[in-house]
């Protein structure tokens, strides 16, 4: 070693570093020690390299940029419309297809069955609501009427309009019991033999009242004819005296 430097000496009996000794360092060029400190852009990405991915860069750009002005002017111009069933069918396998042809197939069985049976069940209540209707045109046995053919009128009319239906039935039923009534005062080879009394006439147009829906009970239905057919009332009272 040739022309050493020396920049401190220590007088002290132990150093403050705790080491007993020299220290020596070896001059170097200022310009590399700050070149390594502090290094540039440059030295630390080739230039090359730099400008190829910065070129690289702004191409992409432009390409996806480009796409997406021709996707937008496709969206603009028309919708795209979904394509035919039959078109989406050629495109899956073939075994594919024949399971969605076989449980095509068996839902329309299936739906054919549950017509039939909706048709069954809509006949059979027909035929029973028609002997419905049927029973109770049979039961006006004091009017001239063929059950047979007025019960599927009303089963009819019932269908069209339930409340006119309700009010042709009671019409009918006070009709059978006021035939009813007369019957009981016919004359039978005297004027005084009768086959009932006025009680039975006003008991019998009262039960009428009551199925036809004009009163609510069978007390309030006789009240009713009391005041409706006042010398039906004195009839009665005078049958009650004796």
């Amino acid at each position: 070693m040739v022309a050493i430097d020396v920049e401190e000496t220590s007088g002290v009996d132990h150093p403050a570093h705790l080491v007993e000794g020299w220290v020596v360092v070896k001059a170097a060029d200022p310009a590399a020690v700050a070149a390594a400190l502090n290094p540039t852009v440059e030295d630390t990405m080739p230039a090359n390299d730099t400008d190829t991915k910065v070129t690289d860069l702004e191409k992409a750009l432009a390409d996806a940029q480009a796409e997406i002005a021709v996707l937008k002017a496709a969206a603009v111009a028309e919708p795209t419309a979904e394509p035919p069933l039959e078109d989406l069918l050629k495109s899956v396998p073939e075994p594919v297809r024949e399971m969605l042809a076989k449980a095509q197939a068996d839902a329309d069985e299936a739906r054919k069955v549950a017509d039939e049976a909706r048709a069954e069940v809509a006949k059979a209540r027909e035929v029973e609501e028609t002997r419905q209707w049927v029973a109770k045109a049979a039961a006006w046995t004091n009017l001239s009427l063929d059950a047979a053919e007025v019960g599927p009128l009303l089963r009819r009319l019932h269908a069209a309009d339930a409340d006119l239906a309700k009010a042709v039935e009671g019409i009918l039923s006070a009709a059978d019991a006021t035939a009813e009534s007369a019957a009981l005062f016919t004359e039978l080879g005297t004027s005084k033999a009768t086959t009932g009394d006025a009680y039975s006439q006003i008991e019998t147009l009262a039960k009428a009242r009551v199925a036809a829906g004009e009163s609510p009970n069978l007390s309030q239905a006789i009240a009713d004819l009391a005041v409706e057919r006042p010398a039906l009332y004195s009839a009665y009272l005078t049958e009650q005296k004796g």
